[in-house]
């Protein structure tokens, strides 16, 4: 009886087609890769450098704080110790040099309580303003902005505009403990404006929304003693 001459092409296994396939790939991306050396290492020289300077920003932004902190703290004596010109001048100049910074952003509300110190109105809306507009990231440095400029308004007979920078304050943040003040902050300065409407809309809002504040007994009264 005859034997079965052994095949001279051996079946090849799927596990050895995957192996031929897996080498014949590497040896693809390695022609691959010097075909396109200097395109490669362009691209790997750009990610170093983005990392790099990704890093270098994140640390300029850390020295720059550290720095605002303490030009903030040197104002910040200047001016709880009455020396309103040192402070407005240490103030002006860390709004200046470190522009973008938290400690910049919360010197600007010293800056404007400097100003509104020596009864300088326009530079402390100024200054009020300009975080409200530039910075505005922190809420309680935002009520105080806020309010120094409702303040301000007050105090120089703009009665009208004060009232409207307290309602606005109401309506950003009506959930804060501030609202109800705010509301009949608001209520004053829209009777001393000639307003009754709009101060009886502040005050109604403190007697159904606000309860419990302790601006309530002072609503109550301002609303009974001008009701028909």
């Amino acid at each position: 009886m005859l034997k079965a001459k052994k095949s001279l092409n051996p079946k090849v296994t799927k596990r050895q087609l995957k192996e031929d396939q897996f080498i014949t790939k590497i040896f693809e991306l390695y022609d691959l890769g010097r075909k396109y050396q200097k395109e490669i290492s362009y691209v790997i020289i750009a990610i170093i450098a983005v990392i790099a300077l990704s890093y270098w920003v994140q640390q300029d932004k850390v020295v720059s704080e550290q720095n605002a902190a303490v030009e903030l703290s040197r104002g910040k004596a200047a001016f709880e110790s009455g020396q309103f010109d040192e402070a407005i001048d240490i103030l002006t100049a860390l709004s200046q040099n470190f522009d973008g910074t938290m400690n910049a952003g919360a010197g600007l509300i010293y800056l404007g309580k400097a100003y509104g110190a020596k009864n300088d109105y326009v530079n402390q809306e100024k200054y009020f303003q300009i975080y409200l507009d530039d910075y505005n990231d922190d809420d309680l440095l935002s009520v105080a902005a806020m309010r120094g400029l409702a303040v301000s308004y007050d105090e120089r007979g703009d009665f009208a505009k004060a009232a409207q920078v307290y309602a606005d304050a109401v309506d950003k943040f009506q959930d804060g403990y501030n609202a109800p003040q705010f509301l009949l902050d608001a209520a004053k300065c829209y009777l001393l404006a000639d307003n009754l409407d709009a101060a009886k809309k502040c005050l109604e809002k403190i007697v159904v929304d606000y309860e419990k504040s302790p601006s309530l007994s002072e609503a109550k009264r301002l609303l009974a003693e001008n009701s028909d």
